[in-house]
């Protein structure tokens, strides 16, 4: 039985496979389920019924990136169901936040001396729904400003304090809790050893948090046991992944290269079936 991987992006968001180029490498790799989880948007989910795949199990999924106190906490959501009213409309509010975003990112960088237009990120986006500093990055390097995605200049003229930074408008984790939850979801805390501080974890338990992302790339084991066991102690699932989004130089770099056994599929199928 092959391994599952529960965090995955694609063109929909900020990642770089289409969702046929994802379904079909995790055919190759011989994956038993994964998990699509795109920021802020269900449109590569929509495409499935198109592809006809079945195989792998694809689980639907979501990530909100939300903050609360000064930190960012990422929600991922699985077994959603993806045309729920509540959702939808709370999708389109968080669209329209990012659009308005990118516009005032435009509007600080041309004043820096960078040519930049609304419509250069909109069509080098392509067919994402997640417009985001990715894909401001992206057309700053094809109009020749910087050479790489990974240029220190690019890095700090983008971060959180740079000149061109603009704050991201996001729902407070327990909105998106609770978003998850009315569309039949299960929420999940996604890399929770990123968030820097684990005080807020024990808080969103009562809100409906339902498990923690204790795998995943950026945690080492000493990290991963540390969340396995805080899950433990709140009562909450293990899940892992990925976080899949097909960039050169970032690890990892396929499909396939880092995943969970299914056993832990299972654990998040037993929530499930006790929501239902």
């Amino acid at each position: 039985m092959g391994l599952a991987d529960l965090h995955i992006h694609t063109t929909a968001s900020d990642g770089r496979w289409t969702t046929g180029q994802i379904i079909r490498r995790a055919q190759e790799q011989h994956m038993s389920a994964i998990a699509i989880t795109d920021h802020d948007t269900v449109a590569a989910l929509q495409e499935l019924p198109a592809l006809g795949a079945c195989s792998p199990e694809v689980i639907p999924g979501i990530e909100f990136n939300t903050s609360q106190a000064g930190l960012e906490i990422h929600i991922l959501g699985y077994f959603i169901d993806i045309g729920d009213h509540g959702l939808q409309k709370t999708l389109a509010a968080l669209r329209a936040a990012r659009e308005n975003r990118v516009k005032e990112m435009t509007k600080k960088l041309s004043k820096l001396g960078y040519a930049l237009e609304l419509s250069d990120i909109k069509n080098l986006a392509g067919t994402s729904k997640a417009l985001g500093r990715p894909h401001v990055a992206a057309a700053l390097i094809k109009k020749g400003y910087f050479s790489a995605l990974f240029e220190t200049g690019l890095r700090q003229l983008l971060a959180k304090g740079g000149a061109a930074y603009v704050p991201h408008e996001k729902l407070s984790p327990a909105q998106a809790i609770e978003t998850v939850l009315a569309a039949g979801g299960i929420p999940v805390v996604a890399h929770p050893g990123l968030i820097g501080d684990d005080t807020c974890l024990r808080s969103l338990v009562p809100q409906g948090l339902m498990g923690l992302e204790a795998y995943h790339p950026k945690h080492d084991k000493m990290t991963t046991n540390h969340y396995r066991q805080l899950a433990c102690n709140y009562g909450l699932i293990v899940t892992g992944g990925s976080d899949f989004h097909g960039i050169p130089g970032r690890y990892p770099e396929d499909l396939g290269q880092f995943g969970i056994p299914c056993r832990f599929i299972q654990y998040l199928n037993e929530r499930r079936r006790l929501r239902i």
